[in-house]
């Protein structure tokens, strides 16, 4: 069996239900997260991301709908 999708864990995705799909959508955020354009907000001295749907499906429009991409972030 094949280590890493996408550089995620396959055991570790296969544990937490995740697809490839899913996995692909990972890896898009992860890149993100380095490079400028990804926003960050600080609520009670905890840094979270971000994440602007419309922006993030105009780069990978591939994922399909806004709901399906609400669908894979949420999970």
């Amino acid at each position: 069996m094949k280590y890493t999708i996408l550089g995620f864990q396959q055991e570790k995705l296969i544990a937490n239900k995740l697809t490839v799909e899913d996995a692909f959508v990972l890896r898009v955020i992860k890149d993100m997260f380095s490079s400028a354009s990804m926003e960050f907000k600080e609520f009670n001295g905890v840094k979270f991301m971000w994440v602007n749907y419309t922006y993030l499906l105009g780069q990978v429009p591939i994922v399909g709908s806004k709901r399906n991409l609400m669908r894979k972030i949420e999970r």
